[in-house]
């Protein structure tokens, strides 16, 4: 095998056949890898790394062992020039590389927080857009890529989820509330406007106790739909619901139409698997049989709801199920991998080939069905000029919590 002169697709390939000729080495309680992000102790404010609690309690009691992975710099100085400078980019990805030749990761799962960066989606930061943790969203980028090439499972709330849509070539709305109405306007001659449920509290520091709740539409052909028929309270030939699910976000995917377009953008490999009633996207999971699932509302923050228990269970028995190529098969990779990845990184830029072949690009303009515009590298930077210029005295580039 000549890694080096691997097309895209091939690797994908090489990796799924390797993955198969694996034998079965299951575990009881297998490695659930967490990113954390930056906090700080309520008391004296000493800054700490940490990990989402619910998230952790909810692996551990259906027999995930949650490692939660700080997400401290990876080199010093700026963050974006990881994605802009080579030389920057192959430190990062040796530090990564490092943690991943070492650990033996069954799967990935990422929680909630602040918005992500939106130059990653290629997007100008918006005003109602939270100021970005930076370190955490290229932590969680490079860790998405190792978990879509080597078919971790993987499960994301929130923002994870947006994140793992964003990292396939997918892009966010930035605001619900104030883009509601534009994004709608293109379509006025076709459909009534559906008003904008409230998917976010009005509370500054919400709880589950104050978060508001909205039912779900489930496509019950759907992986999603496996998962937590038990805890149905509706069941049609057509949909299934969940009643209520915890919502605390201001960004989306994007929002179904009546007649089943998408204002938006999915990233390829992606199929939306659950709406609410005002047609905003909430959950989207793989085209293929691997376990990539990731949800727009916070099931981790209801335990007690027998749909809840039947995501995380399944989750977790996905990651026991899960075989790992040995480290003689990952080093041999490695070369290949690299340049994958960072061929992902350049089509940011518009630079999208992969010896030869297009990658994925990204969606600038969520008001177009389909359209994409590419931000340069100048662009990049200026996006970020502003969050950085807010973020002032901050020690780590912290943002308003959202999502």
């Amino acid at each position: 095998m000549v890694v080096q002169q691997m097309t895209s697709e091939g690797l994908v390939h090489e990796i799924q056949v390797l993955l198969g000729q694996q034998q079965a080495t299951a575990t009881s309680r297998p490695l659930v890898l967490m990113p954390g992000s930056f906090a700080s102790t309520q008391t004296g404010r000493w800054p700490l790394y940490g990990g989402d609690a619910a998230g952790m309690d909810c692996l551990r009691l259906v027999g995930g062992s949650p490692f939660s992975l700080g997400s401290t710099p990876l080199l010093d100085g700026d963050p974006l020039a990881i994605l802009i400078d080579d030389a920057a980019f192959d430190q990062a990805f040796e530090v990564i590389w490092s943690f991943i030749e070492q650990v033996d990761i069954r799967g990935l799962y990422l929680g909630g927080g602040g918005d992500l960066f939106s130059g990653l989606y290629g997007q100008s930061l918006m005003s109602r857009t939270g100021e970005p943790e930076l370190w955490r969203d290229l932590w969680e980028r490079y860790l998405l890529f190792f978990a879509w090439v080597l078919r971790w499972p993987t499960l994301g709330m929130c923002r994870g989820g947006q994140h793992m849509n964003v990292a396939l070539g997918g892009g966010l709305i930035q605001d619900l509330r104030t883009q509601w109405r534009s994004l709608w306007s293109p379509y006025a001659n076709e459909f009534e406007m559906l008003p904008l449920l409230r998917h976010s509290s009005l509370v500054k520091i919400p709880t589950p106790d104050t978060m508001c709740t909205h039912p779900l539409l489930v496509d019950p052909k759907s992986l999603l739909a496996a998962l937590v028929q038990p805890g149905f309270a509706t069941l049609t030939q057509s949909t299934l619901q969940i009643e209520a699910a915890l919502s605390l976000h201001h960004q989306a995917i994007g929002f179904v139409l009546p007649d089943n377009r998408i204002v938006g953008h999915v990233a390829a490999g992606c199929r939306v698997s659950s709406i609410a009633h005002d047609g905003v996207i909430e959950a989207l999971e793989a085209t293929d049989d691997r376990f990539w699932l990731a949800l727009q509302f916070h099931a981790e923050w209801s335990q007690d709801s027998a749909w809840a228990q039947g995501i995380f269970a399944g989750f977790v028995q996905a990651c026991r199920d899960y075989t790992s190529l040995s480290h003689a098969q990952l080093r041999a990779l490695k070369p290949a991998m690299s340049a994958w990845i960072r061929a992902h990184d350049r089509a940011i830029f518009g630079w999208s080939t992969f010896q030869g072949q297009k990658m994925p690009a990204h969606a600038a303009d969520p008001m177009r069905l389909g359209g994409t515009v590419h931000v340069s590298a100048t662009d990049l930077a200026a996006s970020i000029a502003p969050a950085l210029g807010r973020q002032g005295e901050r020690s780590n580039g912290h943002r308003r919590r959202s999502e």
